[in-house]
């Protein structure tokens, strides 16, 4: 008997030495996956530290340069040709006229000094206008702008060629001044429109030689033309001039500027 109830009182004993048993081991168990989650948030951080310290040794990436101009370099190439030939008009129209002085003289009847007076208010207008259709310019584009004062410069040209009175001369050599003179301020803003501050010296170089160039061939064509053809074909020379830089500006040349309209804040292109 007291056998048996040495066994029956062993056995809570034995129960109890394998439950703490299986929780010894638990606990082994937990303390090496506790181990082994710090080994890898370790590895986890040196290897995120490599990757910022591999990020901050790479050159940073180059910044994409913002687009100025949508033109191809072919579309900027022909806008410069006709900004160049639009420039050509105002000195030229200036120049081809001096070696026609004196038969227009003739033909009037009247002096050298009063002949003279054309030219002198084709320099006045020379000078006022660009500073009214220059202005226009940056409202409504250059486009509208360009088909306006070439559209008084042909009527001029076709009004001197035809007319027979000093009146109508001095007028309208007023007006032929007001339609060129206005091409050599539009033609650098039109440089300015499409290119950037590092290649524009060399655009609007284009531009402006051709307005040191016009002066030296001008008289020349000017006194071929009246020598062999008369005085009034000067003025058809201009006029078929004009109407070919027409005929090629109006369908194929873009506008270039952005343009604020006159009752709106925002800008258009």
């Amino acid at each position: 008997m007291s056998t048996t109830s040495n066994e029956k009182a062993s056995e809570p004993n034995g129960i109890s030495d394998h439950a703490a048993a299986r929780h010894g081991a638990d606990n082994t168990l937990d303390t090496e996956a506790t181990a082994i989650q710090e080994d890898f948030n370790a590895n986890d951080t040196a290897s995120h530290g490599v990757d910022e310290a591999l990020d901050a040794t790479e050159p940073p990436a180059p910044a994409t340069a913002p687009v100025y101009s949508v033109f191809s370099s072919r579309t900027k190439v022909f806008l410069v040709i006709m900004t160049v030939f639009s420039t050509l008009f105002s000195p030229f129209s200036s120049f081809i006229y001096l070696p026609a002085i004196t038969p227009i003289a003739q033909a009037y009847g009247r002096s050298i000094a009063d002949i003279n007076l054309t030219v002198t208010l084709y320099q006045v207008m020379q000078a006022v206008a660009p500073l009214f259709f220059g202005d226009l310019s940056d409202v409504l584009g250059r486009r509208p702008v360009y088909v306006l004062t070439f559209a008084i410069y042909l009527g001029a040209n076709i009004g001197l060629a035809l007319q027979d009175n000093y009146a109508a001369l001095m007028v309208l050599r007023a007006l032929q001044s007001t339609g060129s003179s206005a091409t050599v301020a539009i033609g650098s803003a039109v440089m300015a429109d499409f290119t950037t501050a590092a290649d524009r010296g060399g655009y609007i170089t284009a531009v402006q030689a051709s307005v040191m160039f016009a002066p030296a061939l001008a008289p020349v064509v000017g006194g071929l033309l009246t020598e062999f053809l008369g005085w009034r074909s000067t003025f058809w020379f201009l006029t078929i001039a004009a109407g070919v830089f027409m005929v090629i500006y109006v369908p194929f040349v873009p506008e270039v500027s952005c343009i604020r309209a006159w009752s709106k804040e925002e800008e258009r292109c």
